[in-house]
């Protein structure tokens, strides 16, 4: 028996065939796979990749596949995914699920519990001892994902543009985050975060230097 276990997130994809004793056989890796922010096709491209790592030669002789993807608990996301899967694997039965779920098993197993997961985004899971679940967050970046790695980087930001600006207090955060991204100057940041194709992993991507940071007392 062999299984393909994929975690699909906003940064980063990974992808992992296992055969029935949980030995990894191969190992997929790239990057997110956010249907609101890299689009169905952008999924679509990430999704392929990492199964063709993983399943390397073997091909897609596998018995069955799960993907744990964030917002397929919603109906229409979760049938786009579904046809995405579809056109990638046709053969092996495919379990679709939040990846918040794949966190919670992965910590809790079988046992009731819940899961907070802040990572390019946030969201809250989980499970009683009645096998009701239930969410808080979820939401995307415009609507929500208080606690984020993005959501944090945003207001990194913004502090460091009112200081540039002289609108704000000055802040440690300023240089800390030009030297994170390589710039020179605050304006430089502009076409950094504006980027369409790397701007929101950038943002996120600032939440180890604001706890840095923190933690040397800016």
């Amino acid at each position: 028996m062999q299984v393909l276990g994929i975690d699909a997130g906003g940064t980063k994809t990974v992808a992992f065939l296992a055969d029935g004793d949980g030995h990894v056989l191969g190992e997929g890796r790239a990057g997110g796979a956010n249907l609101q922010a890299e689009g169905e096709l952008g999924v679509e491209k990430v999704l392929d990749a990492v199964m063709g790592q993983a399943l390397g030669a073997r091909g897609s002789e596998v018995d069955a596949i799960c993907l744990g993807m964030a917002g397929v608990d919603r109906a229409h996301d979760l049938e786009i995914v579904r046809g995405i899967m579809r056109r990638i694997e046709r053969k092996a039965p495919t379990l679709v699920v939040n990846d918040a779920l794949v966190a919670l098993v992965a910590g809790a197993g079988d046992a009731p519990g819940i899961v907070i997961i802040c990572g390019t985004g946030s969201i809250a899971y989980g499970v009683n001892r009645h096998g009701v679940a239930a969410r808080a967050g979820g939401w995307g970046s415009s609507l929500g994902d208080e606690g984020s790695g993005y959501w944090i980087g945003r207001r990194a930001l913004a502090a460091v543009a009112r200081d540039a600006d002289a609108r704000g207090p000055q802040t440690a955060l300023t240089p800390m985050v030009l030297a994170h991204f390589g710039l020179e100057r605050p304006e430089q940041l502009v076409a950094q975060i504006y980027d369409t194709a790397t701007g929101r992993r950038s943002i996120a991507s600032l939440g180890a230097t604001v706890e840095r940071a923190r933690a040397e007392g800016a």
